[in-house]
């Protein structure tokens, strides 16, 4: 091996080149190796930059557009090359858009402080868009640039707009519900309230309400408040409840409320919120009803019981003694008046230890307050009645100052026959309770009016002529009783049944409203019948309707299921299924009383036959016993009003078959008998069929 000193020239040369050429080839690979990762680089780069789903620009200190994505020219509309040759502010909508604030987020973004506002762009056919607007700084190619990111914000503002809208639904809804609302969070604070909240507790403003704490305040814990909103909280379950409280400003009140959680995005309890409306209202009205399904049960019993006794002193004391106990009355005394007209005579005391003083005294009407109603014609009120020298009406009582009376006169044909006078201690009188007082003296003046008549016939039996007048006049009294007592019942019944359901509809579990409604529509059923059947009586038109006539006779058949057993009798129902004819349901009293009365008459035959007979223009229905034939001489009379065959010694007012023969009469329909040889009768009705 030579040393470097005994090498040639040649050889020296050769190796300087060879490093110097080795050096040469590696600077190549290396810049080669640059170039390639620059030229990846740069694809990278223009693949996350048209990736991008949001528009980016590039653009130079002078806001001139250096370079755009694929996603800025689909935003708005622009090729590539119209981007980049179009100057910036051709971009936004200059209507729209302050350039002087743009200005200012530019300059703090060159500052390097990144920006972010929103802006009008314009796509190249002039639509006008809401954008989002982020600028960075940063460097490209070495100069330093600004990067704008530009998101279309159409749909979000859409959505923020929905949102919005519906937030002011709410709110305004909450501020003009017809309920209180209010809301806690989960510590009990509570965090709003609507005017209606304010107005049920009583309080001044909404910052006094929300001072309080659901869970500290202790008239809310007494109230047991407190602890419904926790059982919320903790359950997430909804509670409603009806509470009796009276708030911090002295306001009571029953509360119903409805509570429920307010849940947060991660399904979390983050507070509850109530319902709140004031019943107080509905509650009175609920105990009122009740009052009066009572008053008016025993207003019906009374009328009912009228005609029952023709012991006059019996009915008025009677009469006297429900007054006593529905006005809550401490005495009441039952007047009649002379012949005179002013001469008072106590009939009926029910005065503490001085019903004998009382019934021992007459009155003269001028020296009384009993006598000031009567005079007046008409029902009147002594509120403070211990205070007016004419209330101590019979010598000899004690003076009380508290005492009030409340007096009604009997009045029949605009004659005063008489008065019933209430008083009670302490409480004074209303004028609903004045109506009342109307009522049962509306009673004892029928009774009055009755025992009158009833005198009279005692009095004057040669004279037939003139009893049967009065009597028959007592029959028209009756019916205009019927026709006051259905009006006047109907209204307060109407009143209770309306009322009932509408609280029902709110109460469906309340079974005492259901009792009430119940009680209500069966006494509508009662009214209707009967004024139905009067109307047939005086030759009033009545309403028709298609009637299954195999339905009735079914009902019927359940109707009468215990008297036939018990008689042993079979009824038969011999009539096409689906049998129709267009007539009142009233109609049903008919074949009530053809069968009742072949129960009653027929048993002896043991068996009952109904069977139809159709013609062109005519429907025939008949019941067929298997007695004794009625003769022919008897075979029309029957059906007329008080008539009964000799002999016959079933109880009844001979009522039945007149009732049958006027609603026949209503429905232009025949009724009649004839024989059901070998023997029996054969009870008809026939029916139009148009």
């Amino acid at each position: 091996m030579t040393s470097d000193k005994s090498k040639t020239k040649a050889e020296l040369i050769q190796g300087l080149q060879s490093p110097r050429k080795l050096t040469s080839e590696m600077d190549i690979t290396e810049r080669m190796q640059a170039e390639d990762e620059l030229r990846q680089s740069e694809v990278n780069f223009r693949n996350i930059f048209n990736l991008s789903s949001d528009a980016i620009f590039i653009k130079d200190q002078d806001l001139t557009i250096i370079d755009v994505n694929e996603s800025a020219e689909k935003l708005f509309d622009y090729s590539h090359e119209e981007l980049l040759a179009r100057p910036e502010q051709t971009l936004g909508d200059k209507s729209k858009n302050d350039y002087t604030m743009a200005d200012k987020y530019i300059k703090k973004a060159l500052e390097g402080i990144p920006q972010r506002f929103e802006w009008w762009g314009l796509k190249k056919d002039g639509t006008s868009f809401p954008e989002e607007i982020l600028i960075n700084k940063t460097v490209y190619d070495g100069e330093d640039v600004l990067l704008f990111t530009i998101r279309d914000i159409a749909e979000r503002k859409q959505v923020e707009g929905a949102l919005k809208e519906s937030e002011e639904r709410y709110r305004t809804l909450v501020e003009s519900a017809p309920v209180g609302i209010i809301s806690i969070d989960t510590k009990g604070n509570i965090t709003s309230v609507n005017p209606k909240i304010l107005e049920i507790l009583g309080s001044p403003k909404a910052e006094a309400t929300m001072s309080f704490n659901m869970f500290k305040f202790k008239p809310l814990q007494e109230s047991g408040i407190s602890s419904i909103f926790k059982s919320v909280l903790e359950s997430g379950n909804p509670i409603q409840t009806e509470v009796e409280y009276t708030s911090k400003w002295g306001k009571t009140a029953f509360l119903s409320y409805y509570v429920v959680a307010i849940h947060g995005v991660d399904k979390k309890v983050i507070g509850a919120q109530a319902i709140v409306e004031d019943v107080t209202e509905s509650k009175q009205a609920q105990e009122k009803l009740y009052k009066q399904s009572i008053i008016q049960a025993k207003l019906l019993n009374t009328a009912r019981l009228l005609p029952a006794s023709l012991d006059l002193l019996k009915v008025l004391d009677r009469i006297a003694r429900q007054a006593l106990e529905l006005l809550d009355a401490y005495g009441c005394i039952i007047f009649q008046l002379e012949n005179d007209g002013k001469t008072l005579i106590p009939m009926i005391a029910i005065e503490p230890d001085l019903e004998e003083t009382v019934l021992s005294m007459k009155l003269d009407i001028d020296s009384c307050l009993t006598g000031q109603a009567i005079i007046a014609k008409q029902g009147k009120i002594f509120n403070s009645a211990g205070n007016n020298p004419k209330a101590h009406q019979i010598p000899g009582t004690p003076v009380v100052k508290d005492e009030h009376l409340i007096v009604s006169p009997f009045i029949v044909d605009d004659t005063v026959l008489g008065a019933m006078s209430l008083n009670r201690i302490g409480t004074i009188f209303t004028k609903e309770e004045l109506m009342l007082a109307e009522a049962f003296a509306n009673y004892a003046s029928i009774t009055l009016k009755n025992a009158n008549i009833h005198h009279n016939l005692l009095n004057e039996v040669a004279e037939r002529k003139q009893a049967e007048a009065a009597l028959q006049d007592s029959h028209q009294l009756k019916d205009m009783l019927l026709d006051i007592m259905s009006h006047d019942l109907k209204n307060p019944s109407g009143v209770i049944s309306s009322a009932s359901e509408v609280l029902l509809e709110e109460f469906s579990d309340n079974e005492l409203l259901g009792i009430i409604k119940d009680s209500s529509d069966s006494l509508f059923d009662v009214i209707d019948k009967t004024t139905l059947l009067a109307q047939i009586a005086v030759g009033d038109k009545i309403d028709f309707q298609e009637i299954n006539v195999t339905d009735l006779f079914q009902k019927l058949s359940k109707d009468f299921k215990v008297m036939l057993n018990s008689s042993e009798i079979v009824m038969k129902i011999d009539i096409p299924d689906n049998l129709t004819i267009m007539s009142n349901p009233i109609i049903s009293e008919v074949f009530y009383n053809y069968i009742s009365n072949a129960i009653k008459y027929a048993p002896m035959g043991k068996r009952i036959l109904v069977d139809s007979e159709k013609g062109d223009e005519y429907l025939t229905i008949n019941v067929k016993d298997f007695g004794s034939i009625i003769p022919k001489s008897n075979r029309e009379e029957i059906f007329s009003r008080n008539v009964r065959l000799k002999g016959d010694k079933n109880r009844g007012r001979g009522l039945g078959l007149a009732i049958v023969t006027k609603i026949a009469e209503a429905h232009n329909a025949e009724v009649g008998v004839k024989p059901n040889e070998p023997t029996g009768n054969i009870f008809y009705i026939k029916i139009p069929l148009k």
